[in-house]
């Protein structure tokens, strides 16, 4: 027979069990759905300008079927405002996908290069899977007026992507969005 302080002891166990239990399963779903410390995966934009980004695997540069996509940690940090027309339209240079919608092979690569020479960071390179594009154009999320301003700014360091519009629907991806046909290619500049 088990004494009264057995007893006890065997609730105050079970009980920590418990709470141990759902503290886990707590932090299980937080860290598969990207909630963990407060922000979500999904492209927030936190006071410091940070977003998280996504690269991309060697073979999302060619021009075959829909590229496969990773998740990554790395995040940019906010770019402070300097005297030249670019950075005057946004204090912040979100991350940018590049998604290749012409027939050129490596026209996404090629673009993320001049991106990056001008201090962009490249969150993700693919091939457009969804409707097709006529004119290279840069989206940008309709509710969020920093990825608008970015998307201004990013015009203005590359005058020859001539369309800015907002996200629609059809595209899953957050942040800013280039969507190259092949108007323009940086190699031909």
């Amino acid at each position: 027979m088990l004494t009264v302080v057995q007893i006890r002891r065997r609730k105050l166990y079970g009980a920590l069990a418990a709470i141990a239990g759902v503290l886990l399963i707590g932090f299980g779903v937080a860290g598969l759905t990207g909630n963990l410390g407060g922000t979500s995966a999904k492209s927030k934009v936190t006071s410091a300008g940070t977003v998280p980004a996504r690269s991309a695997s060697p073979s999302a540069q060619s021009s075959g079927p829909a590229a496969s996509v990773s998740n990554s940690s790395a995040t940019k940090s906010a770019t402070s405002k300097s005297s030249s027309p670019s950075s005057a339209a946004a204090a912040v240079k979100l991350p940018v996908t590049v998604l290749n919608a012409g027939g050129a092979s490596g026209l996404a690569g090629r673009i993320r290069d001049a991106l990056q020479t001008k201090g962009w960071t490249v969150a993700e390179v693919g091939n457009l899977t969804t409707a097709p594009v006529s004119v290279s154009t840069i989206y940008y999320p309709a509710d969020n007026s920093d990825a608008q301003a970015a998307a201004a700014a990013l015009k203005s360091d590359f005058p020859k992507l001539t369309q800015v519009a907002q996200t629609p629907s059809s595209l899953k991806y957050d942040g800013l969005v280039i969507v190259a046909t092949g108007d323009w290619d940086p190699q031909s500049s």
